[in-house]
């Protein structure tokens, strides 16, 4: 990995300079990795679903055939460890001799410090597709099955509990959006909490208003003690709005979650499925609907996709602004996945098709103090067509990553999938950046390929021009359209 001090102190000693930062929010991306599975075979779908937390992240492979028990689509998920060498693959997680065909284990993924979880929602153990989750538990360098979570009692067939999954600290959340408590596919959410090294299940959620086919649950997202929980088919507020989607912003108290606020987009209209994709961060959280056509340029275009950001205002969460692609197009479907970490915003879009159909794009949001500008439009240095990168995107602390489960790594004859690590750099990267495309000094090259490979953007083993176009760019990223563009 780049050891950053090391470059400044021989930025210091070449320039003669002290080197401290003193600027902006201005930052760039720049890929640092391209993470696959060492196991990885054709069809795997390996980056359908990550997650990242501290130096570690889990990629979801759930077309895996069986992990070694040749049971076709059973799933599989990754954890890799980032080191002083880069990222390497920690442990490759199954549901074991559990595992059964089509179960698509890893479908749904989130890792918090010491544990993760990965969603089975086609687990057939209480009828078809009612559904499962594992949780895992890390010792050192290993990862071993804890736990797995069902519905006990409640599960039933078709209730899809697993298709989404979140964990922070000692909760975890599971969604089950096909559950039938309120009406037919209305939806709800699972928590369990650890105690005692014993994860219990402590409360069931709905909401308020579940009706018909809202599909509550379809995406959820913990922060501490808030939680929101996507309803993409819900119908909204006002009549006409089918499928325009909502979700739920629910607050632990006492031990205890209650519903504090329902979000709905303010241009609301039918079938943008706002809630199919949620993030939380703190007192922010993120909101995709990836069908929404407002965010098109010309009247008539549909499913261009925008993404919402809500604000904690004492109590209550309020709308701040509605992002959309720069560059926006119909069919593109921006919003399909999101994630936050802190003023930075990642927006995914496995439909973006600037290397060809479905290559794929992620999109970076930062605030500034102000507003949110459109930081950088992230892409793979390998870029094709049906690569679907931005199927799924995650963020935390330097770190953002891309899924492109469509990819094909060369390590076999078809598309395993892969994951893209991009690393944020400052302003002073830029001047580390400067000595870096000067070359090495001499008897220095071997150290200095190993800290300044990282900024080799455009991937052609060099720090050159080419490298600088793109990282100066990305410095200077278009602002986004907002609402009311």
């Amino acid at each position: 990995m780049l050891r950053r001090s090391a470059i400044r102190t021989w930025f210091a000693v070449l320039t003669g300079a002290a080197v401290g930062f003193t600027g902006g929010v201005a930052q760039a991306q720049c890929q640092q990795a391209k993470l696959v599975p060492q196991e990885g075979e054709a069809g795997d779908e390996f980056g359908a679903a990550m997650a990242v937390a501290g130096n570690y992240m889990i990629a979801g492979a759930p077309r895996t055939d069986g992990a070694g028990f040749g049971v076709e689509d059973a799933g599989a998920a990754y954890v890799f460890a980032a080191g002083e060498t880069g990222w390497t693959q920690q442990a490759m997680l199954t549901a074991g001799a559990d595992a059964a065909a089509g179960d698509a284990f890893g479908a749904s993924v989130s890792i918090t410090i010491g544990y993760c979880i990965a969603g089975v929602e086609f687990d057939g153990d209480a009828g078809l597709t009612s559904g499962s989750a594992y949780i895992f538990r890390q010792f050192g360098d290993t990862w071993v099955e804890d736990v797995k979570l069902t519905a006990g009692d409640d599960s039933a067939a078709f209730d899809h509990f697993g298709v989404s999954v979140a964990i922070d600290g000692d909760v975890a959340l599971v969604g089950a959006s096909f559950d039938d408590d309120n009406a037919d596919s209305s939806g709800s959410v699972y928590v369990f909490e650890r105690t005692a090294g014993a994860w219990d299940p402590v409360q069931k959620l709905t909401a308020s208003d579940a009706g018909f086919g809202d599909q509550f649950g379809h995406a959820v997202a913990l922060s501490g003690d808030y939680a929101v929980i996507g309803a993409p088919e819900d119908d909204g507020d006002s009549a006409g709005q089918f499928s325009s989607g909502s979700a739920y912003i629910f607050a632990r108290t006492l031990g205890v979650w209650d519903e504090l606020d329902k979000l709905t987009a303010e241009d609301a209209t039918s079938s943008e499925f706002f809630g199919s994709a949620v993030a939380i961060d703190g007192d922010v959280a993120v909101v995709g609907a990836d069908r929404d056509d407002d965010s098109c340029f010309e009247e008539g275009q549909s499913d261009c996709g925008a993404a919402y950001i809500f604000r904690r205002n004492g109590l209550h969460w309020v709308y701040d602004v509605k992002l959309a692609a720069a560059d926006t197009y119909p069919g593109q479907k921006f919003g399909l996945s999101v994630s936050i970490a802190g003023a930075h915003v990642i927006v995914g879009t496995e439909y973006d098709n600037h290397a060809g159909t479905d290559s794929g794009a992620a999109y970076l949001f930062v605030h500034n103090g102000t507003e949110w500008k459109q930081q950088a439009k992230l892409l793979a240095s390998d870029a094709s067509a049906r690569d679907k990168f931005g199927v799924s995107v995650a963020m935390a602390g330097d770190y953002a990553l891309a899924g492109a489960r469509g990819d094909d790594p060369g390590q076999s004859a078809g598309t395993t999938g892969s994951a893209y690590m991009f690393m944020r750099f400052d302003m002073l990267d830029l001047a580390e950046f400067q000595v870096c495309a000067t070359g090495p000094p001499d008897g220095w090259r071997a150290w200095w390929t190993a800290q300044c490979a990282v900024f080799d953007c455009d991937g052609d083993n060099a720090v050159d021009l080419g490298d600088y176009a793109n990282f100066s760019a990305m410095l200077t990223g278009p602002r986004p359209r907002s609402a009311g563009f």
